[in-house]
C-alpha cells in the first residue's frame, strides 16, 4: 500500500519511533496507553499551569514586557534603523486601539485584517485590535482583489489595514465589498506612522478582563487545504501555550536578537517569531522583503543571535556558501526550523 510521507511520519509516531524529518527528532517522548488511546508526552515540564493563570495572549504579553527597563530597544526597522523601545511599544498599542476604538468603531467580537510585509509597526497594529477586544487576521499583501475579497468576507473583517504600495488593490477591494452591502473601514499604514498619536480608548472600556482562553483572537488563513484557503480560529490558549512551550523548550533570553524574515502573517511568523520574542524582552529586528543579502546584511550589522526560518531560506544558505563567508555572521547562535520538513540532505549540509 502506497503512503504519503505524511502517512508515514504518523505510522512511525504510532509506532513509537521518530520521524527523521520531524521536530519531535530534537526532542526525547515517551508514551503510554490510557482509556485505550495512545498518550505522547515531552521530558520537559508542563505548562498547563502557568497557561490556567492567564485569560488573553495581550495581558499575557504586557505582563512580561513590565519585567524589563521600558527603555529597552523591542523592534527595530532593518532598512531605517528606526526603533521603538519596549515602553513605546505599549503606548503605541494603546494610541492604535484609541484609532480603531473612534474612527472605526471597532469593539469587542470584531475583526481587524492585515494586509501588510514586515513592519515595526505591525506589532501595535495588531495588539491595539486585541486591546479593544477584537481578533486579527493576517494576510499575505500580495493577494489579488478576488482573493483579498474572499478572506475580508470569511472573517467578516471591520478593518483592513494596508499600505500605499499595494493601494489600488486594497481601494478595489473595499469598493468591490461596498457594492454588496458591507462596509469595510481602510487604512493605511504609513498614514499611521505619520499621525504618531491618537486618542486614547475610554478607560472604563477593558474587554480583555473579561476574556476567556477559548476565545478566538488569530485568524490566520491555511493554504495546506484542498480548495480555497481556510481561515484558522486560534485562542488565547492556542498562542500562550505556543510562546510557553518555546520559553520551556529554546530557553529565550532577553539578550537575545533575532531577525524577522518569516512574515507576520504567517503563523509562524506572528506567533512564534514576533509575539514570543517580544515576551522575552529581547530586540527584533524586521525584515520587510527578504533577499539573501539583505538577510546577511542585517546579521552583520545588528550582531543577530538568533531567527526563525524556514527551510528554502536554510537551502539558499547552503547554495550561496561563497556569499555568506563575505559577511560577519559569527554573532549568529542558532536558527529555529519549521514550517515544513527539513530534508536529510539540508540537515547534514548544516
Amino acid at each position: 500500500m502506497l503512503r504519503s510521507p505524511l502517512q508515514q511520519r504518523a505510522l512511525q509516531l504510532t509506532r513509537g519511533m521518530r520521524p527523521a524529518s520531524s521536530v519531535l527528532t530534537a526532542l526525547r517522548f515517551g508514551c503510554k496507553m490510557e482509556n485505550g488511546q495512545r498518550i505522547y508526552t515531552s521530558d520537559s515540564p508542563s505548562i498547563l499551569h502557568d497557561l490556567q493563570k492567564e485569560n488573553h495572549v495581550l495581558d499575557f504579553l504586557m505582563k512580561r514586557i513590565d519585567r524589563f527597563d521600558p527603555s529597552r530597544v523591542s523592534v527595530i526597522q532593518g532598512d531605517t534603523g528606526e526603533s521603538l523601545t519596549l515602553g513605546q511599544l505599549k503606548e503605541l498599542v494603546e494610541s492604535v486601539a484609541g484609532l480603531y476604538y473612534h474612527a472605526c468603531g471597532l469593539r469587542q467580537g470584531d475583526v481587524v485584517c492585515l494586509s501588510l510585509p514586515n513592519h515595526y509597526y505591525y506589532p501595535a497594529l495588531a495588539y491595539g485590535a486585541m486591546r479593544c477586544g477584537a481578533a486579527v487576521s493576517t494576510v499575505n499583501p500580495l493577494n489579488d482583489v478576488d482573493t483579498l475579497a474572499y478572506y475580508l468576507e470569511c472573517t467578516k473583517a471591520k478593518v483592513l489595514v494596508g499600505c500605499h504600495l499595494f493601494r489600488p488593490v486594497l481601494e478595489a477591494t473595499v469598493s468591490r465589498l461596498h457594492r454588496d452591502g458591507k462596509e469595510v473601514k481602510l487604512l493605511f499604514l504609513e498614514d499611521i506612522v505619520r499621525e504618531g498619536s491618537f486618542t486614547p480608548v475610554p478607560a472604563d472600556y477593558r474587554p480583555i478582563e473579561k476574556a476567556t482562553l477559548d476565545d478566538t483572537v488569530y485568524i490566520p488563513f491555511s493554504s495546506g487545504t484542498t480548495g480555497l484557503p481556510k481561515g484558522v480560529q486560534l485562542t488565547n490558549r492556542n498562542l500562550i501555550a505556543a510562546s510557553l512551550q518555546c520559553f520551556e523548550h529554546f530557553q529565550f533570553t532577553s539578550e537575545m536578537t533575532s531577525l524577522s524574515i518569516l512574515p507576520y502573517f504567517h503563523a509562524y511568523g506572528f506567533n512564534g517569531n514576533m509575539t514570543t520574542i517580544l515576551a522575552t524582552g529581547s530586540r527584533q529586528v524586521v525584515l520587510s522583503k527578504y533577499s539573501l543579502d539583505t538577510m546577511l546584511d542585517y546579521i552583520q550589522r545588528y550582531k543577530v543571535t538568533f531567527s526563525c526560518i524556514a527551510p528554502p531560506i536554510l537551502l539558499s544558505l547552503l547554495r550561496n556558501a561563497e556569499k555568506v563567508r563575505q559577511y560577519d555572521i559569527s554573532s549568529l547562535a542558532s536558527l529555529h526550523c519549521g514550517a515544513a520538513a527539513l530534508s536529510h540532505t539540508t540537515q547534514k549540509g548544516v
